[in-house]
């Protein structure tokens, strides 16, 4: 048998949400403290932290954990709350982009035909160019 600490159930299950998280250090901020603040509850919070992963996007997650570890907010229910927030946001931000005018690339212009400076010089004159 291995000697010192034997690993706690909760070891694999922080570690699989880091994972899902990116594995960054604000995720591992976040998941320790929420651990360690709300001990008493880890699997509640951890199996409420896995549904929000699951239910909203990438970019409100990172925004979401960023906002939580950033403001001290370390419970799930609070990671939910900025999630939700922050999808509607980018929603939100989506439906504008999607109201902007289109924009249509123009084909490029045929090159004009160049002429020699002595068919201008001979209109100036007063002669025929043609």
């Amino acid at each position: 048998m291995q000697s010192g600490k034997l690993p706690h159930k909760w070891d694999s299950i922080q570690e699989s949400l880091l994972n899902l998280l990116g594995a960054g250090e604000e995720a591992d901020i976040f998941l320790r403290q929420v651990r360690c603040l709300k001990a008493r509850y880890a699997r509640d919070q951890f199996d409420l932290a896995k549904e929000v992963i699951r239910n909203y996007s990438a970019r409100a997650i990172e925004k979401a954990l960023g906002f939580c570890v950033s403001n001290s907010l370390f419970s799930a229910i609070e990671f939910r709350n900025a999630a939700e927030y922050f999808e509607a946001r980018l929603e939100k931000e989506q439906e504008q982009i999607a109201q902007l005018p289109k924009v249509t690339l123009l084909k490029p212009v045929t090159a004009t035909k160049k002429r020699d400076l002595s068919a201008y010089e001979q209109v100036v004159k007063g002669g025929d160019s043609s």
